[in-house]
């Protein structure tokens, strides 16, 4: 049986299990009446089981492997690409990383790591992939993504004839006043699923005239060099640059279907692009035999489809072709995402799978601290609330299945932080049974019967629910539209974490008390009561509180502002990489405590593994904030000496590279009188220079032989100057230098990595300096080790991307401010949330910086403090934390809405009842949260240390915002209004006395 058909099945199955089951134990209950409601919840356990039980019944895997792990926990595949050309400005590889990191990880949940390296390099991390995954990737990686349109030639046009003619005889593009009118383009292959599971490229005989005779008037030929059937079609353009119709004008690419309901892709163009389009489609309606043009769309120069034209067209069409849904989805990604700059390189200079960037160690501790912060929340609620704990905890559960589940079917890629902030949602989704237990036992103690505490207990719980997550929801939406893509990825896994709460919370949840009650298998709910009935003045606390505050922030921010860049961990600074070798196998966690130690502050390490497997465990690629690349090199040397590998030189003779005579071509206008031989200037720009065979005596990477050669370049001066470079810097001596292989292309060798390899010098750098260059690289060679890789690289968040971030965060508080105002009828209980949130942000970040200000002192060792750096986990727990602190605040505020009822006036006692009537909720919501991180910070490892601090500071924080910042900020904004709103009453006036 064939994979989707089986799959469809699973499906069915699931549908008949859930549904019947449901009915079974209603019947079984003798409640009929709900069992379409347990259907519902049993349909959706089944659905969060699919994905797992697809991969065990028919993947035939393990079911952990339908989760997918990030670069922390289960390496990946590291690709560096270089690009095809010079960079337009400074700002074009950053803009590249931009467009690339859309089109592979739109909805920015795959945690790929891609960053500038050097000035003309790109790097992509893939996280554990298949090889077709990471090929997919791959092809979306260095598709120029150029989408044009234009007509292809056809005999039965007079003005196309003489083109046709013309074309015949040439192999490049007709130029007219040097602007290109037509020219030769492919055929797009068709790309075809091979038994073994892997894919093969064929020709399309689509435009083939045996195909549609129709076909017969187009012009197609044999592509030279290519094998029999692929071909390369004529295609006419537009003469004048401003009519032309390109991807520039594209508004939005979509997955579609077309007429016989295949996959394929829908565009749109914008207003300036569907006049052009309808002016193209219109100069080209059928000719006055009835026959019709063909519209030829091409996407990186390749004819993707040729469908008839039968009318004028606007702005809206379909690209068609044998595509699968997988390539329908690639091509609409890197349509959306927009065309690179600069073409990169086919292939990349180099290709490595990468160990866990976490070692065994920190792994097992971080996985420890899951568990035992797991277990902590649900022994937690089973002792308090007995009963109800376990149907919490069973609500709890479920809520991980179906978060799993949910993010196993999006694809989501789990990091440890991102595994820990799922155990902190389980922690927080604490909350929603918390305010209906509580409710419930308020009810319960006014002598209501256990029908009507449930009843009561949800219905006034509610809106509380309700508010806090559905402003939660707005922002991540928000995030999700305007932020950055590392936003984006929590902005998602917040939206799916949060409805599954509600949904557990307030349907599965009352279903289980509900058939408790009806069935009456318990005469009374029984819970625990650590808090009674409290009377604290909080308002009164509220100046020296703010006092308070105002310190602690000041604090903070004056700690972030002298602490500089220093602040920041790679994610935001970039630094200097650097690849080593060793002679003998190493472990990753010994290498990495000798580099933290030598260079004194976090490093990162990468185990690198090439096709060459007797390499393994002996090539490592470091990562560190020091910009100084001489000074790495040095402290590795030093570290590490005589480990290293060195690689020897051993020199050919240096030999003049012969001039090259100009090749010839046929005229452009063959038909024309005086029509002469054209000179195809086809000049090796080596020509006249110098060339010299390199033999290593290891497998050397040709872009650091490359470098070597530059840097040697670099070093020469002038003849009548001892400063002034006499070939430039490296980067500007590029151009002089060209390094190849001499050995042929064999599967199983690592990528880029040859013995032999031919350098050539132009003719500009002279015999003597070119024997100096061979000589300087010998002798260093000899005595140093050899990195292949030294080279600076950009940090992951650009500045643009800090920007993009920025915005959505005050995105989200307008938005969050809003629907406040619109629930709350009043903007002032909006303003003093926010308020809250900026104090906890704030308040946060003052504490990180400070802890590691002190992180060498003994009292940060007592307290487990170490240097913690601000990346981009920390942006996710400091996100986290608005979210927690923003749920504590909307239910004090929901409860004070309660208490004020329709009364005009807003006083202090209204805000003491409401906060010591929440109090209970308060201390157990943040204190279940409190015991999940602080597990997650003690016994967590230095893989999850940084986010469980911040979440540690940011739990105390946010339940000390709600009662002495939020609470405070509101009444004082509502009595300002009630005195400025007060009527002034006219003093008496008394009667004038008249004396006699």
């Amino acid at each position: 049986m064939d994979p989707i058909t089986l799959k469809l099945l699973l499906f069915v199955l699931v549908i008949v299990v859930s549904f019947g089951g449901g009915y079974l134990i209603a019947n079984l209950l003798r409640l009929r009446d709900l069992s379409v409601k347990l259907g519902v919840v049993l349909f959706t356990i089944g659905l969060a089981l699919s994905p797992f039980l697809n991969t065990v019944i028919v993947d035939k895997k393990p079911a952990i492997e339908t989760l997918s792990f990030g670069i922390d926990l289960a390496g990946g595949t590291n690709l560096v690409y270089e690009l095809n050309g010079q960079p337009k400005d400074s700002g074009t590889v950053g803009r590249m990383v931009g467009a690339i990191r859309r089109r592979v990880d739109p909805t920015g949940t795959q945690e790929l790591a891609i960053r500038q390296v050097g000035k003309n390099q790109i790097e992509i991390i893939i996280p554990k992939a298949t090889p077709e995954e990471v090929k997919a990737i791959k092809s979306a990686i260095t598709s120029v993504g150029k989408l044009e349109f234009a007509i292809l030639a056809t005999r039965l046009n007079d003005s196309h004839k003489s083109l046709i003619t013309r074309a015949m005889l040439v192999k490049d593009d007709l130029r007219d006043n040097g602007r290109v009118i037509a020219g030769w383009r492919p055929v797009a292959p068709l790309t075809v699923l091979q038994p073994d599971g892997t894919t093969k490229e064929v020709p399309s005989h689509e435009l083939d005239s045996e195909a549609l005779p129709g076909n017969a008037e187009i012009v197609l030929r044999q592509i030279k060099g290519q094998p029999d059937g692929f071909q390369e079609v004529l295609c006419v353009f537009e003469r004048d640059p401003k009519r032309r119709v390109t991807g520039e004008y594209l508004q939005r690419a979509t997955p579609s279907m077309d007429d016989r309901g295949s996959p394929c892709v829908h565009f749109s163009l914008n207003a300036v692009g569907g006049t052009r389009f309808r002016a193209l489609t219109s100069a080209h309606t059928p000719m006055a035999n009835g026959k019709e043009y063909k519209l030829a769309v091409l996407l990186d120069d390749k004819v993707q489809t040729a469908p008839n034209i039968r009318e004028a067209i606007g702005g809206e069409g379909q690209i068609t072709g044998r595509y699968t849904s997988a390539e329908v989805e690639r091509i609409v990604n890197i349509l959306n995402a927009g065309a690179l700059e600069v073409p990169l390189k086919k292939d990349p200079i180099s290709e490595n799978s990468i160990s866990p960037l976490l070692g065994v160690d920190v792994q097992r501790k971080g996985f420890t601290a899951l568990f035992l912060s797991t277990a902590g929340v649900l022994v937690f609620m089973l002792i308090y609330y007995m009963w109800l704990g376990f149907v919490a905890n069973v609500c709890l559960m479920m809520n991980l299945l179906l978060l799993m589940g949910s993010m196993a079917f999006i694809d989501a890629t789990f990091t440890l932080p991102g595994l820990a902030g799922i155990v902190l949602t389980m922690g927080m989704a604490v909350d929603a049974n918390v305010l209906i237990y509580e409710r419930m036992r308020e009810e319960m103690e006014r002598g209501s019967s256990m029908r009507m505490a449930i009843q009561n207990g949800f219905g006034k719980a509610f809106s509380s629910i309700f508010d806090s997550n559905i402003t939660t929801l707005l922002t991540a939406v928000i995030l999700y539209l305007i932020g950055t893509d590392q936003v984006k990825g929590f902005a998602v896994t917040l939206f799916v974490g949060l409805a599954i709460s509600m949904y557990t919370a307030l349907t599965v949840n009352r279903l289980m008390l509900e058939i408790i009650e009806r069935k009456r298998w318990l005469p009374k709910f029984k819970m625990l009561s650590l808090f009674g009935t409290t009377h604290v003045d909080f308002v009164s606390k509220q100046t020296i509180c703010a006092i308070g505050s105002l310190a602690l922030i000041g604090a903070g921010l004056l700690t972030f502002a002298m602490r500089g860049q220093t602040n920041y961990d790679i994610d935001f600074n970039g630094g200097t990489m650097i690849t080593m070798r060793f002679n003998e196998k190493q472990t990753s966690d010994d290498i990495r405590d000798q580099l933290t130690k030598a260079f004194q502050s976090d490093i990162s390490l990468e185990q690198l593994s090439s096709a060459d497997a007797s390499r393994d465990g002996t090539t490592f690629r470091m990562r560190t904030t020091n910009q100084d690349q001489d000074q790495v090199v040095k402290v590795i040397s030093d570290t590490f000496g005589d480990k290293l590998v060195k690689i020897h030189l051993k020199p050919g003779e240096l030999q003049v590279i012969p001039e090259t005579k100009p090749a010839v071509k046929a005229a452009e206008k063959p038909d024309a009188p005086d029509a002469k031989p054209v000179v195809e200037e086809e000049i090796d720009p080596f020509a006249g220079g110098h060339q010299v065979e390199l033999v290593f005596t290891a497998p050397t990477r040709l872009d650091t032989a490359s470098r070597y050669t530059r840097e040697e370049l670099a070093k020469i001066k002038k003849a009548d100057s001892k400063t002034e470079l006499k070939y430039g810097t490296e980067d500007q001596t590029k151009t002089l230098v060209s390094v190849s292989s001499l050995e042929p292309v064999e599967a199983g060798k690592p990528v880029g990595e040859v013995k032999q390899v031919l350098l050539k010098l132009t003719k500009d750098v002279s015999a003597e300096d070119a024997k100096t260059v061979v000589a300087a690289i010998t002798k260093t060679l000899d005595n140093t080790p050899v990195f292949d890789e030294v080279n600076n690289f950009e940090s992951q968040v650009a500045g643009d991307t800090k920007q993009s971030a920025i915005l959505a965060m005050l995105a989200s508080l307008v938005m969050i401010v809003a629907y406040i105002w619109f629930r709350f009828e009043n903007i002032y209980f909006g303003l003093a949330a926010v308020l809250a949130l900026v104090h906890d942000v704030l308040a946060t970040l003052g504490m990180v910086c400070m802890a590691a200000a002190i992180s060498n002192t003994t009292v940060a060792e007592l307290l487990l403090i170490s240097d913690f750096k601000i990346n981009l986990t920390m942006i996710a727990a400091f996100l986290t934390i608005v979210g927690y602190s923003l749920n504590d605040t909307i239910v004090i505020f929901d409860r004070l809405r309660e208490i004020r009822g329709k009364n005009p006036l807003f006083t202090r006692e209204m805000v003491n009842q409401a906060v010591n009537e929440c109090l209970s909720r308060t201390i157990l919501t943040a204190g279940t949260v409190f015991i999940t991180v602080a597990i997650l910070y003690i016994l967590g490892g230095e893989g999850i240390h940084g986010f469980a601090y911040a979440m540690l500071i940011g739990t105390i924080v946010g339940c000390y915002s709600t009662i002495y910042v939020a609470s405070p900020a509101v009444l004082w904004l509502m009595e300002r209004e009630q005195r400025a709103n007060k009527p002034r009453i006219a003093p008496k006036r008394e009667p004038a006395k008249v004396g006699n």
